[in-house]
Protein backbone atom coordinates (compact mmCIF):
# COMPACT_ATOMS: atom_id res chain seq x y z
CA UNK A 1 0.00 0.00 0.00
CA UNK A 2 1.13 3.72 -0.76
CA UNK A 3 2.07 5.99 2.01
CA UNK A 4 1.08 9.31 1.49
CA UNK A 5 3.47 12.33 1.78
CA UNK A 6 1.52 14.67 4.06
CA UNK A 7 -1.49 14.21 6.19
CA UNK A 8 -3.73 15.60 3.99
CA UNK A 9 -6.30 13.93 2.87
CA UNK A 10 -8.29 13.59 -0.34
CA UNK A 11 -11.57 13.25 2.17
CA UNK A 12 -11.04 16.18 4.10
CA UNK A 13 -14.21 16.34 6.32
CA UNK A 14 -13.06 13.53 8.25
CA UNK A 15 -9.09 13.80 7.36
CA UNK A 16 -8.31 14.31 11.02
CA UNK A 17 -9.49 10.95 12.12
CA UNK A 18 -6.84 8.61 9.59
CA UNK A 19 -4.53 7.97 12.63
CA UNK A 20 -7.41 6.19 14.83
CA UNK A 21 -8.21 2.79 13.67
CA UNK A 22 -10.51 0.98 16.21
CA UNK A 23 -9.93 -2.89 16.69
CA UNK A 24 -12.27 -4.95 18.67
CA UNK A 25 -12.39 -2.49 21.95
CA UNK A 26 -12.15 0.62 20.38
CA UNK A 27 -15.45 -0.53 18.27
CA UNK A 28 -17.16 -1.26 21.43
CA UNK A 29 -15.94 2.51 23.02
CA UNK A 30 -17.62 3.97 19.88
CA UNK A 31 -20.62 2.19 20.11
CA UNK A 32 -20.88 2.79 23.83
CA UNK A 33 -20.52 6.41 22.80
CA UNK A 34 -22.98 6.08 19.81
CA UNK A 35 -25.46 5.00 23.19
CA UNK A 36 -24.68 8.08 24.75
CA UNK A 37 -25.64 9.94 21.72
CA UNK A 38 -28.27 8.78 21.15
CA UNK A 39 -29.64 9.49 24.67
CA UNK A 40 -28.71 12.84 24.41
CA UNK A 41 -30.38 13.10 21.06
CA UNK A 42 -33.44 11.94 22.75
CA UNK A 43 -33.15 14.73 25.13
CA UNK A 44 -32.50 16.87 22.10
CA UNK A 45 -35.92 15.45 20.74
CA UNK A 46 -38.25 16.29 23.83
CA UNK A 47 -36.98 19.89 24.51
CA UNK A 48 -36.89 20.95 20.75
CA UNK A 49 -40.66 19.23 21.02
CA UNK A 50 -42.34 22.25 22.19
CA UNK A 51 -41.36 24.37 19.61
CA UNK A 52 -40.70 22.20 16.24
CA UNK A 53 -42.85 19.53 14.69
CA UNK A 54 -41.70 16.06 14.88
CA UNK A 55 -39.82 15.39 11.90
CA UNK A 56 -37.40 18.59 12.14
CA UNK A 57 -37.07 17.75 15.80
CA UNK A 58 -35.95 14.04 14.87
CA UNK A 59 -33.90 16.02 11.94
CA UNK A 60 -32.20 18.37 14.15
CA UNK A 61 -31.62 15.04 17.03
CA UNK A 62 -29.88 13.60 14.56
CA UNK A 63 -26.04 14.40 13.60
CA UNK A 64 -26.29 14.97 17.72
CA UNK A 65 -26.12 11.71 17.96
CA UNK A 66 -22.49 11.05 16.24
CA UNK A 67 -21.54 13.85 18.67
CA UNK A 68 -20.19 11.96 21.07
CA UNK A 69 -18.36 9.57 18.66
CA UNK A 70 -16.99 12.40 16.54
CA UNK A 71 -15.33 13.91 19.42
CA UNK A 72 -14.22 10.26 20.41
CA UNK A 73 -12.04 9.70 17.35
CA UNK A 74 -10.75 13.25 16.81
CA UNK A 75 -9.25 12.47 20.30
CA UNK A 76 -8.15 9.70 19.76
CA UNK A 77 -6.72 10.01 16.20
CA UNK A 78 -4.86 13.89 17.46
CA UNK A 79 -2.96 11.60 20.46
CA UNK A 80 -1.63 9.49 17.75
CA UNK A 81 -1.00 12.06 14.57
CA UNK A 82 2.14 12.49 15.44
CA UNK A 83 3.90 9.50 16.13
CA UNK A 84 2.11 6.63 14.10
CA UNK A 85 1.11 5.93 10.58
CA UNK A 86 -2.20 5.78 9.76
CA UNK A 87 -5.03 4.61 7.45
CA UNK A 88 -6.62 6.95 5.42
CA UNK A 89 -10.73 7.09 5.69
CA UNK A 90 -11.13 7.41 1.93
CA UNK A 91 -8.93 6.33 -1.26
CA UNK A 92 -9.06 5.83 -4.58
CA UNK A 93 -8.58 2.19 -5.99
CA UNK A 94 -10.54 1.49 -8.58
CA UNK A 95 -8.57 -0.69 -11.06
CA UNK A 96 -9.09 -0.18 -14.77
CA UNK A 97 -12.67 2.17 -13.81
CA UNK A 98 -12.27 5.68 -13.54
CA UNK A 99 -14.07 7.61 -10.69
CA UNK A 100 -17.04 8.20 -12.68
CA UNK A 101 -17.88 4.77 -14.13
CA UNK A 102 -17.12 3.51 -10.54
CA UNK A 103 -19.59 5.68 -9.26
CA UNK A 104 -22.57 4.70 -11.63
CA UNK A 105 -21.47 1.01 -11.74
CA UNK A 106 -22.49 0.68 -7.59
CA UNK A 107 -25.35 3.19 -7.96
CA UNK A 108 -26.65 0.07 -10.38
CA UNK A 109 -25.31 -2.57 -7.92
CA UNK A 110 -27.15 -0.79 -5.38
CA UNK A 111 -30.89 -0.34 -7.01
CA UNK A 112 -30.33 -3.67 -8.03
CA UNK A 113 -29.80 -4.95 -4.83
CA UNK A 114 -32.67 -3.03 -3.45
CA UNK A 115 -35.02 -4.21 -5.64
CA UNK A 116 -33.86 -8.03 -5.64
CA UNK A 117 -34.21 -8.16 -1.91
CA UNK A 118 -37.74 -6.81 -1.76
CA UNK A 119 -39.10 -10.00 -2.17
CA UNK A 120 -37.36 -10.90 0.97
CA UNK A 121 -38.98 -7.67 2.66
CA UNK A 122 -42.49 -9.43 1.17
CA UNK A 123 -41.50 -12.88 2.30
CA UNK A 124 -40.81 -11.31 5.92
CA UNK A 125 -43.77 -9.47 6.43
CA UNK A 126 -46.18 -12.56 5.22
CA UNK A 127 -44.43 -13.93 8.18
CA UNK A 128 -44.89 -11.16 10.38
CA UNK A 129 -48.62 -11.24 10.20
CA UNK A 130 -48.80 -14.72 11.82
CA UNK A 131 -48.33 -13.36 14.83
CA UNK A 132 -50.02 -10.79 16.71
CA UNK A 133 -47.51 -9.05 18.88
CA UNK A 134 -44.83 -8.98 15.51
CA UNK A 135 -47.82 -7.55 13.55
CA UNK A 136 -48.50 -4.76 16.10
CA UNK A 137 -44.47 -3.80 15.61
CA UNK A 138 -44.09 -4.33 12.57
CA UNK A 139 -47.49 -1.88 11.90
CA UNK A 140 -45.62 0.91 14.28
CA UNK A 141 -42.15 0.51 12.68
CA UNK A 142 -43.57 0.65 9.00
CA UNK A 143 -45.57 3.96 10.09
CA UNK A 144 -42.22 5.22 11.48
CA UNK A 145 -40.38 4.83 8.28
CA UNK A 146 -43.52 6.39 5.86
CA UNK A 147 -43.55 9.54 8.37
CA UNK A 148 -40.04 9.73 7.91
CA UNK A 149 -39.23 9.13 3.96
CA UNK A 150 -42.56 10.22 3.22
CA UNK A 151 -42.90 13.57 5.60
CA UNK A 152 -41.63 17.41 4.14
CA UNK A 153 -39.38 16.36 0.91
CA UNK A 154 -36.30 18.83 2.09
CA UNK A 155 -36.41 17.38 5.93
CA UNK A 156 -37.09 13.88 4.42
CA UNK A 157 -33.89 14.57 1.90
CA UNK A 158 -31.77 16.03 4.43
CA UNK A 159 -32.28 13.57 7.14
CA UNK A 160 -32.77 10.22 4.67
CA UNK A 161 -30.59 10.65 2.13
CA UNK A 162 -27.64 13.03 3.17
CA UNK A 163 -27.36 13.02 7.06
CA UNK A 164 -27.38 9.38 7.73
CA UNK A 165 -25.40 8.00 4.65
CA UNK A 166 -22.66 10.50 5.63
CA UNK A 167 -22.63 9.90 9.31
CA UNK A 168 -23.27 5.72 9.22
CA UNK A 169 -20.66 5.27 6.89
CA UNK A 170 -18.27 6.90 8.60
CA UNK A 171 -18.60 5.11 11.45
CA UNK A 172 -19.18 1.44 9.91
CA UNK A 173 -16.85 1.90 6.83
CA UNK A 174 -15.15 4.48 7.57
CA UNK A 175 -14.25 3.72 11.29
CA UNK A 176 -15.52 0.11 12.30
CA UNK A 177 -14.89 -1.29 8.88
CA UNK A 178 -11.62 0.10 8.35
CA UNK A 179 -10.36 -0.83 11.98
CA UNK A 180 -11.52 -4.55 11.87
CA UNK A 181 -9.87 -4.77 8.42
CA UNK A 182 -6.34 -4.43 10.24
CA UNK A 183 -7.07 -7.44 12.67
CA UNK A 184 -9.51 -9.95 10.88
CA UNK A 185 -9.47 -11.81 7.75
CA UNK A 186 -11.95 -9.14 5.49
CA UNK A 187 -14.47 -11.90 5.36
CA UNK A 188 -15.36 -11.56 9.38
CA UNK A 189 -14.72 -7.92 9.08
CA UNK A 190 -17.20 -7.26 6.26
CA UNK A 191 -19.78 -9.16 8.44
CA UNK A 192 -18.55 -8.26 11.84
CA UNK A 193 -19.58 -4.65 10.71
CA UNK A 194 -22.56 -5.38 8.80
CA UNK A 195 -24.08 -6.93 11.71
CA UNK A 196 -23.09 -4.14 13.59
CA UNK A 197 -24.61 -1.58 10.50
CA UNK A 198 -28.00 -3.99 10.94
CA UNK A 199 -28.23 -3.93 15.12
CA UNK A 200 -29.05 0.23 14.83
CA UNK A 201 -31.84 -0.19 12.80
CA UNK A 202 -33.79 -1.81 16.10
CA UNK A 203 -35.96 -4.33 14.04
CA UNK A 204 -35.77 -7.32 11.81
CA UNK A 205 -37.73 -5.29 8.73
CA UNK A 206 -34.64 -3.16 8.34
CA UNK A 207 -31.95 -5.00 10.46
CA UNK A 208 -32.08 -8.20 7.42
CA UNK A 209 -32.26 -5.69 4.72
CA UNK A 210 -29.42 -3.29 6.18
CA UNK A 211 -27.37 -6.27 6.97
CA UNK A 212 -27.36 -7.43 3.36
CA UNK A 213 -26.71 -4.01 2.34
CA UNK A 214 -24.14 -3.30 4.50
CA UNK A 215 -22.18 -6.36 3.24
CA UNK A 216 -22.17 -4.82 -0.11
CA UNK A 217 -21.01 -1.63 0.63
CA UNK A 218 -18.16 -3.33 3.01
CA UNK A 219 -16.73 -5.20 -0.31
CA UNK A 220 -16.75 -2.27 -2.02
CA UNK A 221 -15.03 -0.39 1.01
CA UNK A 222 -12.47 -3.14 1.13
CA UNK A 223 -12.04 -3.21 -3.06
CA UNK A 224 -11.97 0.54 -3.24
CA UNK A 225 -11.17 1.95 -0.22
CA UNK A 226 -13.15 4.69 -1.23
CA UNK A 227 -15.97 5.60 1.75
CA UNK A 228 -17.63 8.23 -1.25
CA UNK A 229 -18.57 5.41 -2.91
CA UNK A 230 -19.96 3.78 0.06
CA UNK A 231 -22.00 7.38 0.94
CA UNK A 232 -23.40 7.53 -2.46
CA UNK A 233 -24.74 4.14 -1.99
CA UNK A 234 -26.09 4.62 1.04
CA UNK A 235 -28.19 7.42 -0.44
CA UNK A 236 -28.97 5.70 -3.48
CA UNK A 237 -30.66 3.15 -1.12
CA UNK A 238 -32.27 5.57 0.79
CA UNK A 239 -33.43 8.03 -1.62
CA UNK A 240 -35.70 4.95 -3.37
CA UNK A 241 -37.84 4.90 -0.26
CA UNK A 242 -38.21 8.72 -0.44
CA UNK A 243 -39.10 9.07 -4.12
CA UNK A 244 -41.23 6.20 -3.71
CA UNK A 245 -42.66 7.89 -1.16
CA UNK A 246 -43.45 11.09 -2.86
CA UNK A 247 -45.23 9.73 -5.87
CA UNK A 248 -48.99 9.62 -4.71
CA UNK A 249 -49.93 6.34 -7.15
CA UNK A 250 -47.67 4.16 -5.56
CA UNK A 251 -46.66 5.69 -1.86
CA UNK A 252 -49.36 3.64 -0.12
CA UNK A 253 -47.05 -0.06 -1.53
CA UNK A 254 -45.08 -1.52 1.05
CA UNK A 255 -42.85 -3.08 -1.67
CA UNK A 256 -42.13 -3.23 -5.68
CA UNK A 257 -44.40 -6.92 -6.12
CA UNK A 258 -46.74 -4.91 -4.47
CA UNK A 259 -47.63 -2.47 -7.64
CA UNK A 260 -45.25 -4.03 -10.80
CA UNK A 261 -47.53 -6.91 -12.51
CA UNK A 262 -46.51 -10.46 -12.26
CA UNK A 263 -44.16 -10.75 -15.31
CA UNK A 264 -42.70 -6.95 -15.12
CA UNK A 265 -41.42 -8.17 -11.89
CA UNK A 266 -39.63 -11.44 -12.58
CA UNK A 267 -37.96 -9.92 -15.82
CA UNK A 268 -36.76 -7.46 -13.46
CA UNK A 269 -35.47 -8.61 -11.25
CA UNK A 270 -33.89 -11.44 -13.27
CA UNK A 271 -32.61 -8.14 -14.93
CA UNK A 272 -31.16 -6.66 -11.56
CA UNK A 273 -29.90 -10.34 -11.01
CA UNK A 274 -27.50 -9.75 -14.13
CA UNK A 275 -26.72 -6.39 -13.01
CA UNK A 276 -25.39 -7.45 -9.43
CA UNK A 277 -23.23 -10.18 -10.77
CA UNK A 278 -21.79 -8.02 -13.39
CA UNK A 279 -20.80 -5.61 -10.89
CA UNK A 280 -19.23 -7.20 -8.46
CA UNK A 281 -17.11 -8.99 -10.97
CA UNK A 282 -15.83 -5.77 -12.24
CA UNK A 283 -15.52 -4.92 -8.72
CA UNK A 284 -13.54 -8.00 -7.55
CA UNK A 285 -10.89 -7.28 -10.70
CA UNK A 286 -9.77 -4.46 -9.01
CA UNK A 287 -6.07 -5.21 -7.54
CA UNK A 288 -5.40 -5.47 -3.81
CA UNK A 289 -2.15 -3.55 -2.71
CA UNK A 290 -2.55 -5.55 1.01
CA UNK A 291 -4.97 -6.29 3.54
CA UNK A 292 -7.39 -3.71 2.26
CA UNK A 293 -7.09 -0.75 -0.28
CA UNK A 294 -6.98 1.74 2.63
CA UNK A 295 -3.74 3.96 1.84
CA UNK A 296 -1.64 4.49 4.65
CA UNK A 297 -0.85 7.81 5.98
CA UNK A 298 2.42 8.94 7.16
CA UNK A 299 2.71 10.59 10.45
CA UNK A 300 2.28 14.75 10.48
CA UNK A 301 5.19 16.54 10.93
CA UNK A 302 5.73 19.41 12.90
CA UNK A 303 5.96 23.03 10.71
Amino acid sequence: MRPLRSGKRNFDIFGAHSWYAPGIGGTVMLLVMLLVGVLIGAGVTLVTGKFFSKELCLMIAYPIQFVPPLLYVSLKSRSRAFWDEGVALSSNHFGKWNGALMALLVVLLTLSVAYVTDILNYGLSIFTRKFAWLSAWYDEITALMKSLAGGTLWISAVSVVIMAPLFEEWMFRGMILRGLLRKMHPVWAIVISAFLFSLIHLNPWQGIPAFILGCVFGYVYWKTGNLWLTILMHATNNAIAVVVSSIDSIKDYEFFISFIPSTGYWILFAFASGIIILALTAIKSIPMEGRSNCDKVEPLSVE
